[in-house]
């Protein structure tokens, strides 16, 4: 998850900066707002995303299992590499408008607050509380490998040797394939932990 996560961040800054139209209303829109509208977001879908959450709980048949909630936050970063595929195919050969970008954002954002929460949530449920401190350092250690990871997959994805669109694809398949596993074998890991 946080390896897409970062990775949807570089196509913004080397391909959208070239096939993006950043102005708005004549205005140049700098490519680093882009970072600000994560930030918006997270503010804007905080109560929603935890509206929710209190809505499933609430459901006569409980709450779906942490493995269905990853598995959604997955799913969203993947529908966040097919909007690029789609703002691709909308630009043909000129530019798209910057506005674009903030529905992929969305996607980003979403997928995050869907995702990030659990995992902290799942290690402080599970884990003995002796190896509490363990694994929320092997959470940020997962998170901080991610972070360091990220910029050699963009070069294997879009450094080049893949056109844009194909790049955006394999990461597209990689979530939504990774997303249906867990779906599957939600039973067996919520046994596991049962």
């Amino acid at each position: 998850f946080w390896i897409f996560w970062y990775l949807g961040y570089l196509p913004v800054y080397y391909y959208w900066a070239e096939n993006a139209n950043w102005a708005i209303g004549g205005y140049e829109v700098p490519a680093t707002w882009f970072d600000a509208a994560n930030s918006m977001f997270c503010v804007i879908l905080g109560p929603v995303v935890a509206s929710l959450w209190k809505k499933l709980a609430a459901r006569p048949q409980g709450d779906m299992s942490i493995f269905r909630k990853t598995a959604l936050g997955i799913t969203t970063i993947g529908l966040g590499y097919l909007f690029y595929i789609l703002m691709d195919i909308v630009r043909g050969d000129g530019k798209v408008s910057v506005i674009w970008l903030l529905g992929f954002a969305f996607l980003l954002t979403l997928g995050e607050m869907f995702f990030s929460p659990l995992g902290h949530a799942f290690i402080s449920k599970y884990s003995p509380s002796r190896y509490l401190a363990v694994m929320m350092s092997v959470w940020g250690f997962a998170t901080f490998i991610a972070a360091k990871s990220y910029g050699y997959v963009y070069g294997l994805l879009f450094g080049g040797n893949l056109e844009f669109r194909v790049g955006c694809e394999i990461v597209a398949g990689i979530a939504l394939v990774s997303a249906v596993i867990m779906v599957a074998l939600d039973k067996k890991l919520s046994a596991l932990v049962d």
